[in-house]
């Protein structure tokens, strides 16, 4: 892109920037400016950001009403900085004067650029000496999400989250720890996807739940339907269990009966427990409503109850770090969790009773969690025989909550472990979004995502509509002490 280009408006307007004023004069007059859909500005030598972002060029005043306290800011610059709003308004307080930096916010960030050093470019210069803002928007819809929310940063990093890890370990799945130790004796570090590869079962399918959760409670035929379109128009990565429901389903049989004949008595796969975390987003604060379409999630594939109990379990433990308390993750026990599931059960108990659920946390799953409680990451052992077990899988997703010390580490050490490393990593890469937020995923590891899904909508907006549609909870957290 050119520099000195001003890229029309395009749609309605949905932020604005007041006050302007270059090179640290006080300003006499207020202006103001009415932002549309704006594709970017540019000008020499500057990247564009490859994050939901706002730049400011150049040495600004812009004064405000209304602030974001500085405690959410994170400084980088020189100059001193009243606060920033970048949510409807970006406005920057107290007509500080900001230099050359960046200015990041809980979610979304802004770099303003100028200061007595910067060589600007003939555009830059005129603009700004004829007082005209210029301002750089990257990615037209995810602008959307350069806010400074905490709920909603930390459910963008749910969502992009299970895209990172799923293709973090997608090259390795089957792998054993030892083979991808000898294929990276330094380390796994980096996402190896190339190309524009089709969205995975997991990444895929949790968009497919997360779509559906946006419209309301979830219903096993309507998930069956969305399923079967899935696999007609992608179907990339598709399990064994799935393919064979799906297969009766189109047979003429409803979707709950060629579930429960699929499965056999035996099989309880982790393909269910892989793309239930949206929900915990739509319902964090209603544990009963949160359980119960946890379960029905997983009901249209997956027959056996541990499947859906796998699912209530973990999407009530990502709804606690979802939770703007930071210290809810280290509040979540095993009891409470297993309580809180079956509490959940129980409210729902008549329609559950058709899916073969009972007021009863089956045996296996109470000790899954129960010894995941006492887990690291490293004693994970996934690449044995049962590497696509359900409860393996909700074992990581625990373990990652208790355990990892940082987005990047955790995940890494997931991946590392092997077995079914595309599933582990977007389960894990999904509790460690939501624990660690959205923009404590490696920026690398963002663009490589953005870049393999560069002809898609950015996972990070199916967060969008969960997060408003959210429900209120009716008395208090029975899951967190």
């Amino acid at each position: 892109m050119q520099a000195g280009i001003w890229t029309p408006p395009q749609r309605q307007p949905y932020m604005r920037v007041t006050g302007w004023r270059c090179l640290g004069q006080q300003p006499k007059t207020m202006m103001r400016l009415q932002l549309m859909n704006l594709r970017s500005y540019a000008c020499t030598n500057q990247r564009m950001g490859t994050c939901p972002a706002l730049r400011i060029m150049g040495n600004s005043i812009l004064a405000t009403s209304r602030h974001l306290p500085r405690r959410d800011l994170s400084e980088r610059f020189s100059g001193r900085l009243g606060s920033l709003w970048t949510w409807r308004h970006c406005r920057i307080s107290r007509r500080s004067r900001v230099s050359t930096g960046y200015v990041r916010c809980r979610l979304g960030s802004a770099r303003v650029l100028g200061g007595e050093v910067t060589k600007y470019t003939p555009g830059i210069r005129n603009r700004k000496q004829n007082k005209v803002p210029v301002i750089d928007l990257t990615n037209d819809e995810s602008h959307y999400w350069v806010h400074h929310h905490r709920p909603h940063n930390l459910a963008a990093g749910l969502m992009s989250g299970i895209a990172a890890g799923n293709l973090l370990g997608l090259p390795y799945e089957g792998w054993s720890r030892e083979e991808i130790a000898r294929e990276h004796p330094d380390g796994l570090q980096d996402i190896r996807a190339v190309g524009d590869w089709p969205d995975d079962d997991d990444v895929a399918q949790s968009i497919l739940i997360a779509e559906a959760a946006a419209e309301g409670p979830l219903d096993v035929e309507d998930l069956g339907r969305r399923l079967g379109v899935w696999e007609e128009t992608n179907g990339a990565g598709i399990g064994i269990l799935t393919a064979d429901v799906l297969r009766l389903h189109r047979s003429g049989m409803s979707i709950t009966e060629a579930s429960r004949t699929a499965w056999q008595g035996e099989r309880a796969g982790n393909g269910a427990i892989m793309r239930c975390a949206p929900l915990s987003i739509r319902w964090r604060d209603d544990a009963d409503a949160l359980v119960r379409n946890s379960i029905v999630s997983a009901v249209p594939t997956h027959w056996d109850p541990r499947c859906g109990w796998s699912c209530a379990i973990l999407n009530l433990a990502i709804a606690a770090a979802l939770r703007q308390d930071k210290r809810s993750p280290q509040r979540v026990t095993a009891g409470g969790l297993l309580d809180a599931a079956l509490n959940g059960v129980r409210a729902s108990l008549p329609e559950l009773e058709r899916y073969g659920y009972d007021a009863h946390v089956p045996d296996e799953v109470r000790e899954a969690v129960e010894d995941a409680s006492r887990m690291e990451l490293r004693d994970l052992h996934l690449d044995g025989s049962n590497m696509g077990y359900t409860l393996l899988a909700l074992q990581v997703g625990l373990a990652s909550l208790w355990r990892a010390p940082g987005f990047e580490r955790g995940l890494r050490t997931i991946v590392k472990a092997g077995g079914d490393t595309d599933t582990n990593g977007a389960v894990a890469g999904a509790v460690l979004g939501a624990r660690f937020s959205y923009y404590r995923i490696p920026e690398r590891w963002r663009e490589k995502v953005q870049e393999v899904r560069r002809l898609r909508r950015p996972m990070e907006l199916y967060a969008q509509p969960l997060v408003d549609a959210r429900t209120s909870m009716a008395g208090k957290d029975s899951w967190r002490n």
